[in-house]
């Protein structure tokens, strides 16, 4: 099954955000047929910083996309959202739609969380308004930041477990982007390392699943939208800088919006395209294996990449050597104290 990616670029001029909403649904009439397949498994609509944010809109791509493509039963419909902009009134708007799961951003409110007992009740307020409205919605949490201590992080995680949350995603905590409160701190990746490993164990210990090696759920609750990029599925992306994945094939749209809407008012498609090469299939391949928890299937490696595969073997060796793999009925997993290094140690079975 396939799935759908719309990106709804922020704009704080409501006439600019509503030409821009008009554009993506004429982009979906003059895309929707590069899906071979029409059945759709997920939708993801990406919102973060949701200024006029129109609930009627919603209803209206969704019901663009299932006037081209069928809904699976059990279809999942995620809207991202900015955390600190979650109203009640907006919440109870959004819920009467056929979005049916929330991702929700949380990268500055946890960063006050660390800060005083005010932020923290701010953001568990949140927390629980959101449980209000959706029983399925998932949050992002940062790790390694500088100023977070491991009694912190205990007892963020302890309350995060209160909240019967059904999905989790980790980020690391970017350096080049942060907060001037952070300008000029040394980049302590012991640290940051240390706070992965042990939002990891606790989220395991309070039955969270780690299908992917920076998402966790509970009870099946996994994003399908993340499985279907892991598993390499194809989906279509619509709106300013979404992506798309087809045919072995990987597209991108123009990511200035004013351009965008000038090339579908043209009835253009505002992309640029490109053929993924058999080194790029087996990169891929390769990364998106060892991301998951089901691990790397050696026996596709095979099939599908026979000149590659005396490499392979050879790095195969090298890092079960090193400990940093395992095999398990046919599939190759990477060892959960090395899970953090995870893109390092695919990067090293990569053809260059």
């Amino acid at each position: 099954m396939s799935s759908i990616y719309i990106n709804i670029p922020d704009s704080i001029d409501l006439n600019f955000k509503r030409k821009i909403e008009f554009a993506i649904l004429k982009e979906i009439d003059l895309r929707h047929g590069e899906l071979q397949e029409d059945l759709l498994q997920s939708i993801y609509i990406k919102s973060s910083n949701n200024h006029h944010l129109s609930p009627i809109f919603l209803e209206d791509l969704i019901f663009k996309l299932n006037s081209y493509y069928s809904f699976d039963n059990k279809v999942e419909i995620t809207l991202e959202l900015d955390f600190e902009k979650l109203k009640s009134q907006n919440l109870l708007e959004i819920s009467k739609t056929k979005v049916n799961r929330l991702s929700v951003r949380t990268y500055s409110s946890l960063y006050k969380n660390h800060i005083n007992e005010k932020s923290n009740n701010f953001f568990f307020e949140k927390l629980s308004l959101a449980s209000k409205f959706f029983r399925n919605f998932s949050i992002d949490l940062i790790f390694g930041t500088p100023k977070l201590s491991n009694e912190t992080l205990d007892k963020l995680l302890d309350k995060i477990n209160e909240n019967d949350l059904a999905h989790l995603t980790l980020e690391e905590y970017n350096i080049g982007l942060s907060n001037v409160a952070y300008k000029g701190k040394s980049f302590n990746k012991k640290l940051v390392m240390d706070q992965y490993n042990l939002y990891c164990e606790k989220l395991i210990e309070y039955g969270f699943e780690q299908y992917e090696y920076l998402n966790f759920s509970k009870n099946g609750n996994y994003s399908k939208q993340n499985l279907n990029y892991w598993n390499r599925r194809p989906y279509l992306g619509f709106g300013p800088s979404a992506c798309s994945y087809f045919n072995e094939s990987r597209s991108a749209n123009c990511s200035d919006s004013s351009e965008y809407m000038i090339q579908i008012n043209k009835s253009k498609k505002p992309l640029k395209s490109e053929w993924l090469s058999q080194k790029d299939v087996y990169n891929e391949t390769i990364m998106t294996g060892f991301s998951i928890s089901k691990g790397l299937s050696s026996s596709e490696i095979r099939k599908k990449f026979k000149s590659f595969d005396s490499f392979f073997q050879g790095k195969l060796k090298k890092h079960l050597g090193l400990g940093n793999l395992y095999l398990e009925k046919k599939f190759i997993k990477v060892n959960q104290q090395n899970k953090y290094y995870t893109d390092q140690i695919a990067s090293d079975f990569f053809i260059i």
